[in-house]
């Protein structure tokens, strides 16, 4: 979706529209401390794990929102709560593979732990080992693997290619051509 359309309209929220409080928690847990010490964990994060984690958190509070349960003066850390990380879940498991329940309860955990450094988040963090442990692939994906002998086979071919590739004379040697 554009970036212009309102709030209300993304799946996963961007973080320019998430409530001032969860903001304001996202960029405290992203800063780095000072240069030669210690950052908060999320500081170290790559910027893809950043933004994964922001999407997975932005989901969380568009489902909020859509249940009428985002209230924007409520501090993150009291918007996470068992009962309603659980109706996240089962609503989210109407709708998406377990792979991706997964993710999404993962990336909530991630970013209260980091948002919300003193809560105790023991409990979301045995969620999702829970539902981890019991999801099942949506697709099979062995049936696409190869034996290794054959892809030994396929990459001794490649290479055979291209070094006789390399040794045909071309025809803009010697002219300059193609020289970088």
């Amino acid at each position: 979706m554009p970036r212009n359309k309102p709030a209300l309209g993304y799946l996963c929220r961007p973080v320019e529209y998430w409530p001032e409080p969860d903001q304001a928690a996202w960029r405290k847990a992203l800063q780095e401390i000072d240069p030669f010490g210690s950052g908060t964990p999320a500081a170290e994060w790559s910027e893809r794990s950043r933004t994964k984690t922001a999407r997975g958190y932005g989901r969380w509070l568009s489902w909020l929102s859509e249940k009428g349960q985002l209230d924007p003066h409520q501090t993150p850390d009291d918007r996470v709560t068992p009962p309603r990380v659980r109706n996240y879940v089962a609503d989210l498991a109407r709708s998406d593979s377990d792979f991706t329940v997964v993710c999404r309860v993962q990336e909530l955990y991630d970013a209260i732990r980091v948002m919300a450094p003193d809560g105790v988040w023991g409990w979301l963090r045995q969620m999702y080992s829970a539902l981890r442990a019991r999801s099942v692939p949506s697709r099979d994906k062995r049936v696409r693997m190869q034996p290794a002998g054959e892809l030994v086979k396929l990459g001794k071919e490649l290479m055979r290619r291209a070094e006789a590739a390399s040794a045909k004379p071309s025809l803009t040697r010697g002219y300059g051509i193609g020289k970088a």
